[in-house]
This record gives C-alpha cells, structure tokens and sequence, in this order.
C-alpha cells in the first residue's frame, strides 16, 4: 500500500457476484463513495471508476482536481486491504443518510396532500 499524506480513494470490490462480475466501489479515505460499477474483471476498476469522462465530476467535487497524483493518491487494492477505519466512516455516514431519511415527512405527511 502507498505511503502517502494525501486524501485516497480505494478503487476496491466487498462482493464478487454469483456471474464472477465484481460489484466495485471508488471509496475516499473519508467514506465517501465516489463511484459503483459492476466490473468484470478487478483490472478494470481504475477505469470503471475513475478514468471514464462522467466519473470526472465526482473527484472535481471532492477534491478539486481530477488525476492520480494531484490532490489525492489511487489505491487499488483488494477489499482486506482498505483500512478499518475507512469502513466504518462508511458505515456512519450510511447511518446517517438513513436517520435524516427516516425523519423526513412523507408526502401524506405534510406534503402536499397528494
């Protein structure tokens, strides 16, 4: 793994798929997921989830920049590798997304009466 003090984003797959596809994530340091794809082939993830011109606006957001090197480090790396830590700021922000969810009214609820 890269040693390095600058923001990465792990380019990485948690499930292989029943079809050997591989269900893939662009997952910053942060827990912020970038980009999903189904790769067919972990070869494939820089490409699927960072080089592709649509992808380019996600990194823009985030960082500033987009290109490897710059404003943040490219770590393909298999799903062990990507540190605890990183995962479990994942898992907060998700438990987050769901409380403000829950919380918001639905239409019947406020809406406008539909």
């Amino acid at each position: 793994m890269p040693i390095s003090d600058k923001p990465k984003v792990y380019l990485t797959s948690f499930m292989q798929l029943g079809t050997g596809d591989h269900a893939a994530v662009a997952l910053a340091d942060d827990g912020e997921v970038l980009a999903e794809h189904v790769c067919s082939s972990p070869t494939f993830f820089r490409g699927d989830l960072h080089d592709r011109p649509f992808r380019h606006d996600a990194y823009l957001r985030k960082y500033g920049a987009w290109g490897d090197g710059d404003r943040y480090e490219l770590v393909e790396c298999w799903s062990f590798e990507v540190p605890a830590e990183v995962i479990e700021r994942n898992r907060l922000l998700h438990a987050e997304e769901q409380d403000s969810a829950a919380s918001r009214p639905y239409p019947s609820e406020g809406g406008d009466g539909r």
